[in-house]
């Protein structure tokens, strides 16, 4: 079963781009997290 969420956040398509190549690089979803923020200034992703 796969993980279900609700979203309120609005996503740009370079932050998703973002998100898909930090995942492909193998980076874990909590490392994502600190490098969107700290990098690139997403709120509480």
């Amino acid at each position: 079963m796969g993980r279900d969420f609700i979203s309120t956040q609005e996503w740009s398509r370079e932050e998703l781009e973002q998100v898909l190549k930090l995942a492909k690089e193998g980076r874990s979803p909590s490392e994502i997290g600190v490098i969107l923020r700290d990098r690139y200034g997403v709120p509480l992703v």
